[in-house]
């Protein structure tokens, strides 16, 4: 989609050259899009301003001079600058898309209980706060964090994480089946859920732009708990596994295309108008999960992330999404919000990729906290080794919690982005 793409592309390959004879000189490939001033950070650009060049601005120059306008007797100085709310609607998308991650980097925090350069520690904890309450705690205590113990015998430790290696040895058998969505979902996979949503760049415009800044939050704070847990990529862990893309520079846990996928699919939904037909709102919902399932599974058939890093950055990714909506002022009041706890090491015993496709939320999909086993899409191989009736631990808590909306920039591009909704009823 056109409308996702980043400034600047790739200019058009060269035509071929004719034949017999000298071959002709191919044509030249065709000029890639100006880059405009500032950070769009992935943002759609809309019409309006040429992009600067050189030669547009000697063109304005000499044209200048031969209008003979007098401007200097025409000057009028507006009565008022303009209120805050008119002056970020009229602003460019990449000064919306700062303003507003300013705003939302004061209120959603990653804090931990672990040192920061105590790497001996036997448990590692860290935990998302909005407004100083602790909406996710995610836990990772083991007796040993050394591959070895004392008695020179393997630690649980080491014994879940071979048995991770293995199930991302088994999911590498889809790369083929998987080469395509895998490469274009490199970045922010947003095509994947434009095309079930039906975005168009003129029409949601600033659907868009929330969706973007859920997926750059998703990835800052994803980023802040990579850093706590300092888990290893699994290409450290035997080199025979042979990642299909380069290993990203950072640690394993949680990942981040988790965080980022489950964000949109708990987002976007709450834009909806409440008079749209129920059964169209859970479609929407199911597909969108559905389509952050595979996005998320993709990881670790590309050979770069364990399933336990999805998992827990499923959830992680889908308790944001449903917190920024309740603090964007979107959730109605009947939604309800409840905190969670993932202690890591009792969700490693299981072989498959277990991902969370429905939030604790009451009315979403009839299902508080529940779980989606992907069987659909394994390859021969992983067939037969189904671990049974393992149930993961309860994650979510009974008390709801209460998120005031407490964010007004991001309350108002939700407004304009929810008015982009009325529209299709």
């Amino acid at each position: 989609m056109a409308y996702l793409a980043h400034l600047g592309g790739t200019g058009g390959t060269g035509g071929t050259g004719g034949t017999g004879g000298t071959g002709g000189t191919g044509g030249t490939g065709g000029t890639g899009a100006a880059q405009t001033s500032g950070m769009e950070l992935g943002l759609p650009v809309y019409g309006g301003v040429t992009p600067y060049s050189a030669a547009l601005s000697s063109g304005i120059m000499t044209a200048q001079q031969q209008i003979s306008y007098q401007w200097w007797e025409h000057i009028h100085c507006p009565a008022t600058p303009e209120s805050p709310q008119d002056a970020f609607k009229a602003s460019s998308p990449w000064v919306r898309h700062v303003i507003v991650m300013d705003e939302l980097l004061g209120i959603f925090r990653v804090k931990s209980g672990s040192g920061f350069s105590d790497s001996e520690k036997q448990s590692r904890d860290a935990s998302l706060f909005v407004n100083g309450q602790n909406v996710m705690q995610i836990d990772w205590s083991h007796s040993d964090w050394h591959p070895t113990g004392q008695n020179g015998k393997p630690t649980a430790f080491a014994e879940k994480m071979e048995k991770q290696l293995m199930s991302v040895v088994d999911y590498a058998a889809l790369r083929g089946d998987r080469f395509n969505e895998i490469h274009t979902q490199l970045g922010f996979p947003t095509p994947y859920f434009g095309t079930i949503l039906g975005l168009h760049p003129e029409r949601h415009k600033y659907t868009l732009e929330v969706i973007s800044l859920a997926q750059n939050l998703g990835a800052s704070l994803a980023m802040r708990f990579k850093n706590y847990f300092g888990l290893f990529r699994p290409d450290r862990m035997s080199a025979a596994l042979n990642p299909m893309i380069p290993t990203p520079g950072h640690p394993s846990f949680p990942a981040a295309h988790a965080v980022e996928a489950y964000v949109v699919a708990h987002l976007v939904p709450h834009l909806m108008p409440p008079k749209q037909p129920a059964d169209r709102t859970v479609a929407l919902r199911n597909a969108l999960h559905q389509q952050a399932a595979r996005i998320t599974e993709n990881r670790v058939v590309a050979g770069v992330h364990y399933p336990i890093d999805c998992f827990v950055g499923g959830h992680l990714g889908a308790q944001l999404g449903a917190i920024m909506a309740a603090v964007a002022g979107g959730l109605d009041k009947s939604t309800k919000l409840y905190s969670g706890r993932i202690s890591v090491p009792d969700h490693m015993g299981h072989e498959r990729l277990d991902l969370p496709v429905a939030h604790k939320i009451t009315g979403w999909l009839g299902e508080r906290g529940g779980h989606h086993r992907r069987d659909e899409g394994v390859d021969e191989a992983r067939k037969g080794k189904n671990d049974g009736d393992h149930k993961p631990a309860e994650i979510y808590s009974d008390d709801a919690m209460n998120i005031a909306p407490d964010a007004p920039y991001l309350a108002e591009m939700w407004r304009l982005a929810s008015a982009e909704w009325v529209r299709d009823v």
